[in-house]
């Protein structure tokens, strides 16, 4: 139904009073309506964790869960055109009776590896709820596969909803566990990170423009071409965050690599985008800044664009 305003809707499609209709300006986080019954509806969206994943170079994912689980990752490794680079290993009712899931694992990844023309740099294995339902071992199984492959990195990844109302959302272990490969290296006071991003910062940003105008490398795992350059992210001496989900990951660096992390959230106001910015200023020891020119330039774009679009109304 429509009343002026977007509005969330039960499958039926009428408006009741039990709150499973909401209008938007309305809905209140974390439940904007009445958690029941609810419809996933089968599309990959845009970014998922295939897609994630093989922002690492060379790397090879390989995905172990029931069939129906695999349909959505093996339609986005089609689509991507990286097949070659994806691997699956179904789990199966007699694996859950057997209670046999680590050898599954353990047997499924060394086949994959075992077949592949060369041996990727790093494994990204991609486990699913079933192996925690079931209790499965998977220290054992990563120690086993460190064994038998000393020359290839395993990272322990998830695909997994039952995470997703506790602890570390999909995402956040995601990002997170991007860069968990990485290790300690001498760090480069002249080399900086952008971090959690699916896609490059736009060059034109004045925080890109800050880091390189004043002689700094600027890392960003969207940039990497090869497998070695994804490792050097670790000589960095900062790494910037500006997504929220990108939090955890930043945190998890600054313990294990000593990597200052700056935590500059994505905003639209001069205010809080002018205190980042000299955030960043202030930790590369340069002078703040008003950035008046810049506002100055904004609020005349905001003027052309207004004479463009002209008025409008609400349906």
């Amino acid at each position: 139904m429509w009343k002026g305003d977007i509005m969330l809707i039960n499958v039926s499609g009428h408006v009741d009073e039990a709150g499973t209709c909401t209008l938007i300006k309305d809905a209140a986080f974390p439940e904007p309506f009445v958690s029941g019954l609810q419809y996933n509806a089968p599309a990959r969206g845009v970014w998922n964790i295939v897609h994630v994943g093989m922002l690492i170079p060379k790397s090879h994912q390989i995905y172990v869960c029931a069939a129906n689980c695999l349909r959505g990752v093996v339609l986005t490794a089609a689509e991507m055109g990286t097949l070659d680079r994806f691997s699956t290993i179904a789990v199966q009712e007699n694996n859950v009776l057997e209670g046999d899931m680590e050898e599954l694992i353990i047997e499924g990844v060394s086949d994959i590896l075992n077949k592949l023309p060369q041996k990727p740099p790093a494994v990204l294995i991609f486990t699913a709820c079933i192996h925690y339902f079931m209790g499965c071992d998977l220290e054992l199984v990563y120690t086993e596969l460190r064994k038998r492959y000393p020359d290839v990195t395993f990272m322990d990844c998830y695909m997994d909803p039952i995470m997703r109302k506790s602890g570390l959302t999909p995402d956040e272990k995601m990002k997170r566990q991007l860069y968990s490969i990485l290790q300690p290296m001498e760090i480069n006071k002249k080399s900086i990170n952008i971090i959690g991003n699916n896609i490059p910062t736009d060059e034109s940003s004045e925080l890109i423009r800050i880091i390189r105008e004043n002689g700094y490398e600027l890392k960003d795992i969207t940039f990497c071409k090869t497998y070695d350059e994804y490792l050097n992210m670790a000589e960095s001496c900062a790494n910037i965050s500006y997504l929220p989900v990108a939090i955890p990951g930043g945190d998890y660096l600054q313990d294990k690599l000593g990597q200052k992390h700056l935590h500059l959230p994505l905003c639209y106001g001069f205010d809080e985008i002018t205190k980042n910015l000299n955030t960043l200023r202030e930790y590369l020891g340069l002078p703040k800044k008003e950035y008046a020119d810049e506002k100055s330039a904004a609020l005349n774009a905001l003027k052309e664009a207004k004479k463009v679009i002209g008025g409008s109304k609400s349906p």
